[in-house]
């Protein structure tokens, strides 16, 4: 005996299909009166079992190559499609061995990628036959904590593999020795402060935590003020200032540029990036962000830096 399909009307012209299938939407009352009386819907998943929704699920997936939709109903009136739908959406799922081929197949892409390019894949990298292996890589990432631990060691098998920090660690009170460690190790490394949009290679923005811990100048308590500004190159206000005689954005350029240029006639070298004038004038971070920018800068602009002494 077995429920009727979706689309079984009676003699009568009563959709009983499209009733039985609807149990989902019934109050916990009706839905135990129904498998009470007449064997519903989640009775026969129940006698069915897992393992042989998934000997069903297996089948249909060598067959057709994809997953059922929602709405399909097998020849003995198995709802399979809306099973794997409220099965998927569980949080400790049991994949099925085709969507487990699927998932190692693209895990066994990116090993190959690596290999031959000697780097992860880019979030917008799309294979030549169209599988979006970048985006892959970056819902692993999200997937973590989620994931079995078969899953996670195939993938920390990838050489290069590092797995992303999942949380704002940089706005943790707990994380605050740790973070200041952090910018404490980069100025050793780079003999500067990070920039804002710095991250480290484990996606802690360290950039970012720099700049809150300046706007939060009047809540620090004395020890970590007395931290920070032991750092070397730290300064609580970090801003460019307008020249006073600019009249606008290209003369102001131009004399940040006659600072530059003055600036290595008298010491035979650029600028470091937390330099700043006797004026205060951030000519440093002046030359950085001309750096950052040198692929948006006029071809002008371009020139004239190129013609300081050591810019490149």
């Amino acid at each position: 005996m077995c429920l009727p399909p979706q689309s079984y009307v009676t003699p009568d012209v009563v959709g009983i299909g499209m009733w039985v299938s609807r149990h989902d939407k019934l109050s916990y009352e009706r839905r135990a009166r129904l498998t009470a009386g007449t064997g519903e819907l989640l009775r026969l998943l129940t006698l069915c079992g897992a393992d042989s929704m998934h000997s069903l699920l297996d089948a249909y997936a060598a067959i057709h190559g994809a997953d059922p939709s929602r709405t399909y109903v097998t020849a003995s009136g198995v709802p399979l499609g809306q099973w794997h739908s409220d099965w998927s959406s569980r949080a400790h799922r049991e994949p099925s061995s085709y969507q487990e081929h699927v998932w190692s197949t693209k895990c066994e892409m990116v090993r190959a990628y690596v290999l031959a390019h000697g780097q992860m894949p880019t979030f917008r990298y799309t294979t030549p036959d169209g599988v979006r292996l970048g985006m892959w890589t970056d819902k692993q990432h999200r997937f973590r904590h989620s994931m079995s631990p078969s899953r996670t060691a195939q993938l920390e098998s990838i050489p290069g593999w590092r797995w992303r920090r999942c949380v704002n660690v940089d706005r943790s009170e707990d994380a605050w020795p740790h973070m200041c460690q952090l910018v404490e190790q980069y100025v050793r490394d780079h003999n500067e402060l990070p920039l804002q949009r710095y991250k480290t290679p484990d996606g802690v923005r360290l950039g970012l935590w720099v700049s809150r811990q300046r706007l939060r100048f009047a809540v620090q308590t004395a020890a970590r003020r007395a931290r920070l500004e032991a750092i070397p190159g730290w300064t609580w206000q970090v801003q460019h200032k307008r020249l006073p005689l600019a009249k606008n954005r290209t003369e102001a350029w131009d004399m940040m540029l006659a600072l530059v240029e003055k600036h290595v006639r008298e010491h035979g070298q650029l600028p470091p990036s937390n330099y700043v004038t006797p004026d205060g004038v951030s000519i440093g971070r002046w030359v950085r962000w001309q750096r950052y920018r040198r692929n948006k800068l006029s071809y002008y602009r371009r020139t004239r830096l190129a013609a300081i002494d050591g810019w490149y």
